[in-house]
């Protein structure tokens, strides 16, 4: 964890936190109290939550949502917040899958509401989600995903795939009028 100095840019160490297994993805919700944690190993995969102290971005384990259950096989590998904060959606890589969890704000915690199941074994890696709340989008070894996405109960539902080749990453400006894809490596855009 590091302080950012707002006026310089400069960085300071604030903590460091070890053990935590295969870290794939870390993401802060909209109200900064809490971060969630991606880890893919080792076994069982899992999404931590960790509370944040505001003043000094200090971060305290409040719970690890295991992928035991009726979630084992699915392996976390990207994290997205809906923009109020009541959903978050996780990509998993091994089942080609978006898992989308209905988030309490109060304390954090997380509970299986959707899984998507794309019908490809690997391949999902990233999740974002438009700054309106009303899209989702994923990317990965299978292709670009675009979802509708309900505003009340944060369900998603597929519009479209386009394929691309390779692990593909993307980017939404805030007017979300655009997203842009590219694959490690790869000399286009």
């Amino acid at each position: 964890v590091l302080a950012r100095n707002a006026g310089t840019g400069a960085l300071t160490f604030v903590e460091e936190h070890t053990g935590l297994g295969e870290i794939e993805d870390v993401a802060v919700s909209p109200d900064g109290a809490h971060v969630y944690v991606a880890r893919s190993g080792p076994f069982p995969a899992a999404v931590q939550i960790f509370s944040r102290n505001a003043g000094t971005g200090a971060l305290t384990l409040v719970r690890s949502e295991n992928m035991t259950g009726k979630l084992i096989g699915y392996v976390p590998t990207g994290l997205a917040l809906s923009p109020d904060g009541g959903q978050l959606y996780v990509e998993s890589i091994t089942k080609g899958a978006l898992l989308v969890f209905r988030r309490t704000i109060s304390n954090g915690y997380i509970r299986l509401a959707q899984t998507v199941l794309y019908g490809a074994a690997f391949g999902t890696r990233r999740v974002d989600v438009s700054a309106d709340g009303a899209h989702v989008f994923s990317t990965g070894d299978s292709g670009f995903d675009a979802f509708a996405r309900n505003p009340i109960n944060g369900r998603v539902q597929r519009l479209e795939t386009e394929p691309v080749s390779g692990d593909a990453h993307s980017a939404l400006p805030p007017d979300g009028a655009h997203v842009y894809t590219s694959e490690p490596g790869a000399s286009e855009l």
